[in-house]
């Protein structure tokens, strides 16, 4: 995946945000206080994206990518594979630094 657009809803306060988060402050550079498979990068401050799919559901595909392969009379390459990349989760953030 070359770019995409990140959505996370974000609920803020409004007058709160304002007078707590100095401007060009990225979700990244604030303190987590609680996450739950929601990360991001410190240095590039983009979210950190990871496979959605369970390992049965990995190991399914794989299956499928091989069977096909075969009845093409190709051999599977791993690099076939295409991760179902996504952010879920939920963060609380702290606004200091």
């Amino acid at each position: 995946m070359q770019e995409a657009e990140v959505r996370i809803p974000l609920t803020v306060a409004q007058e709160e945000a304002l007078v707590k988060i100095p401007p060009e402050v990225y979700l990244a550079d604030l303190n987590p206080i609680e996450a739950k498979d929601l990360a991001f990068g410190r240095k590039t401050k983009e979210v950190v994206l990871h496979d959605v799919r369970t390992q049965e559901e990995k190991q399914r595909v794989i299956a499928d990518l091989k069977r096909q392969c075969a009845a093409a009379g190709q051999e599977y390459k791993p690099e076939l594979y295409r991760p179902q990349l996504n952010a879920n989760g939920s963060a609380t953030l702290s606004c200091t630094r």
